[in-house]
């Protein structure tokens, strides 16, 4: 057979290496093993930064969230403490007539006495409306009338910033004027700055974050314990961004991430963390990525030089079948060659993988048919399983335990809102002796039908639940007492002129029940109790009654 292939040229290229079938595919080899591995550490690179940056996204303003509860915890009660050593100092001097003078020993032993009473605050000070200085307790009072006279007052709050003992710190102070309309002095309470730091301390979204204390001018107050070198000052950015995470610059030229949370006026909290420290972890994925990418184009390289030598003419045919294959077609057959070399193995187990690859996809699609079916079914009995979870077997009302939970989102609801929220607590009267003289199973039947009068005297927005035994409960939001007592009264007389047949012989029972309603005032323990009192007292009034 005359062989149909070119002649080489005279004048051959110095690089034959290049020209020859083994050095294409090995230079094609690097080429898309090099950029395939570029492109998934790159992907994998920026996976993992939006991941960590998410994480971030969710930590920090859920770290601002407990921590600021604590911190305006802790400045509430500092702001109570000194109103409450005021009326203290006030009630002090009102002995000897209006005001004090700086020679009233006793004043400085009452100011001691109220520092060693409030933990909150440290230092306490009564101040002249003149600005002299009439007592004082604890802390160091060296320059404190001329750290007092350049305080700054907070708009809007009890609190105050005033130059701290070290430079260029500051304190938070806390102020309570004497005298009513005509204030003739000012206490002054400072905040301790070891409680302040240690609640900027519990939390820490990532490793390096730390918790600031800063006012509206981005001027830092106190900080975590231990949270590395003080930081004088937050760019104005960060807490114009209310919760959101920014990148912004520190000192030494490297970036900072960080959000801000508004506590009251003039006051922010704000978390911060160095960004390398957020994405160190990319670093390391960056050093494991160039490793194994260098691994793998290494190996494929050496793979396919040896490959290539092995192979020769034959391979455009076993080629142009892997396109095809690549392609979707399965039904791809090469005729084998009639040597029994390499070239023929590798085609029959060519062959060979086609056929398997045909009657894996058809097992592959089965099982996924299948597969499909049964997360549809497990879904379903999920969804079954999930409904019976909060539902009573009897009554098909929520039951017990549904009745607890959505108590507790109401109630948690109701502290953001200030909307009313009432609570009607029903009992069936007289069910024991109806269920004794009839039996269980009419019982049963009886506390069906009531179940359904309930559920149909309602409105959409009340929950209605049972609570136990003949015991119902319904939670009635955004409505205040005088509602509560008109839905109870609907409810009580829906049910009283209701006939209720619940045994074979198809007697006719008329049934009534007693409720007793109350008003969430702020505790959940206190909220239930009422209620049941006021059953108590229907029952106790002749029962089919509201009380």
């Amino acid at each position: 057979m005359e062989d149909s292939t070119p002649p080489l040229p005279r004048n051959r290229p110095r690089n034959r290496r290049f020209q020859s079938l083994s050095g294409r595919i090995l230079f094609f080899v690097l080429l898309s093993t090099s950029t395939t591995a570029a492109a998934v550490g790159w992907t994998a690179i920026r996976s993992t930064e939006d991941f960590l940056r998410r994480g971030v996204e969710r930590a920090f303003p859920n770290a601002l969230s407990q921590t600021g509860a604590r911190v305006r915890g802790l400045l509430d009660q500092a702001v109570n403490d000194v109103a409450r050593a005021a009326a203290v100092v006030e009630s002090h001097c009102r002995r000897d007539g209006p005001g004090c003078s700086p020679e009233d020993a006793g004043l400085d032993r009452t100011l001691e006495a109220l520092r060693t009473r409030f933990d909150s605050l440290g230092p306490l000070a009564v101040v002249a409306t003149e600005g002299h200085i009439l007592a004082r307790s604890g802390g160091d009072p060296t320059g404190l009338e001329g750290r007092l006279s350049r305080q700054t007052p907070v708009p809007g709050s009890p609190l105050s910033l005033v130059p701290g003992v070290e430079p260029g710190s500051l304190d938070l102070a806390v102020q309570r004027p004497l005298g009513g309309a005509e204030p003739w002095a000012v206490v002054h309470g400072w905040l301790r700055r070891e409680l302040l730091a240690a609640e900027l301390g519990t939390e820490s979204p990532v490793g390096d974050a730390r918790m600031l204390l800063v006012d509206a001018r981005g001027r830092v107050l106190e900080r975590a314990a231990g949270s590395g070198p003080r930081r004088l000052r937050v760019p104005e950015s960060v807490l114009a961004a209310d919760r959101s995470v920014v990148e912004y610059p520190r000192q030494d030229g490297r970036s900072l991430l960080g959000a801000s949370l508004f506590l009251r006026e003039g006051l922010y909290l704000v978390v911060e963390s160095p960004r390398e420290s957020v994405f160190a972890p990319v670093s390391e994925l960056l050093a494991r990525v160039v490793l194994i990418d260098l691994a793998i184009v290494v190996m494929l390289s050496l793979l396919a030089h040896q490959i290539a030598r092995a192979i020769a003419r034959p391979i455009r045919a076993l080629s142009e079948g892997v396109l095809r294959i690549a392609e979707g077609d399965l039904e791809v057959q090469i005729e084998a060659p009639s040597a029994s070399d390499e070239i023929g193995l590798l085609t029959r187990t060519f062959n060979q993988m086609t056929a398997r690859l045909r009657d894996s996809r058809k097992e592959i699609q089965a099982a996924s048919d299948a597969l499909r079916r049964r997360n549809e079914e497990l879904q379903g009995a999920n969804e079954v399983l999930e409904q019976l979870s909060i539902t009573d077997g009897l009554t098909k009302l929520h039951n017990h335990r549904f009745f607890q939970d959505h108590l507790t989102r109401e109630i948690k609801r109701v502290r953001r809102t200030h909307e009313p929220l009432s609570m009607l607590l029903i009992d069936i009267d007289d069910f024991k002796r109806l269920n004794d003289r009839l039996g269980h199973a009419a019982g049963d039947e009886l506390l069906k039908a009531i179940a359904r009068s309930l559920n149909g005297s309602v409105r959409e927005s009340d929950f209605l639940a049972r609570y136990g035994g003949e015991e119902f409960v319904v939670v009635a939001a955004n409505t205040d007492l005088a509602g509560a007592v008109h839905l109870a009264e609907k409810v009580r007389t829906d049910v009283a002129e209701s006939s209720f047949v619940v045994d074979e012989s198809m007697e006719a029972f008329r049934m009534t029940i007693s409720i007793g309603t109350a008003l969430y005032q702020g505790d959940r323990k206190a909220f239930f109790q009422a209620a049941d009192r006021a059953l108590y007292r229907a029952k106790a009034d002749g029962k089919n009654c509201v009380s």
